[in-house]
């Protein structure tokens, strides 16, 4: 009798230990800031006269969490240009990627949407810089995706803002989810923006992405 209590506590602390290993607690994921992403922003002559614009985007990777110089395949997610963010999906790339804008605050959002998303559909082309686009996942226009343009007139640009209480989903090239707060469009993100002398098409966001494949956005 005492030996089969002993086998007895003995497989209990075994399964116990067993399920504890089997069954990790998930780990915790966290927002990460990037700075002073350059969205084609204007460029100069040696004596600091304005030439324009490239046109060209920058394309940037949530798994890696850097700029993606040779953009090919699902090595990207998103790319910008001015107001203008594309997803690697639909008519913008080969990958998985589609987004949504949600109304709400950014780090209350535990669980990505399993639906509700959409590619890039710009069947005619990009639009150019600055003009309205609402075939695209993340509309451009003031007041249709994530930024509203204020002021604005002879000699001064709109100030673009990140409108309050807006942040965006992403599925990315690979079909796995994140969350993106856009905080400046502006270069060190002022808390006051002057639009004469502060660089524009420079953005500042807060991501949360996760690895794992799974919903869970915190």
């Amino acid at each position: 009798m005492k030996y089969t209590i002993t086998i007895i506590l003995l497989i209990s602390i075994c399964s116990f230990l067993s399920c504890s290993k089997s069954d990790p607690a998930p780990t915790p994921v966290k927002a990460i800031r990037f700075d002073n992403l350059p969205a084609d922003p204007a460029t100069f002559d040696k004596d600091g006269n304005a030439t324009g614009f490239t046109n060209k985007f920058t394309f940037f990777s949530f798994s890696t969490g850097a700029i993606v110089d040779n953009p090919s395949g699902t090595n990207w997610d998103l790319a910008f240009r001015a107001t203008t963010i594309l997803v690697n999906g639909g008519t913008s790339g080969t990958g998985k990627g589609a987004a949504q804008v949600q109304t709400g605050i950014f780090g209350d959002l535990a669980t990505a949407p399993t639906d509700g998303y959409r590619q890039d559909n710009d069947a005619g082309g990009l639009s150019p810089a600055g003009t309205p686009n609402p075939n695209l996942a993340i509309p451009t226009g003031s007041g249709g995706g994530w930024y509203t343009a204020t002021g604005g007139g002879p000699g001064s640009p709109s100030v673009i803002t990140a409108t309050a209480g807006k942040f965006l989903v992403i599925k990315t090239a690979e079909g796995k989810y994140a969350k993106v707060e856009i905080l400046s469009y502006y270069k060190d993100a002022p808390a006051t923006v002057n639009p004469l002398t502060d660089m524009a098409r420079y953005y500042t966001f807060q991501y949360v992405y996760q690895p794992d494949g799974s919903t869970r956005l915190k």
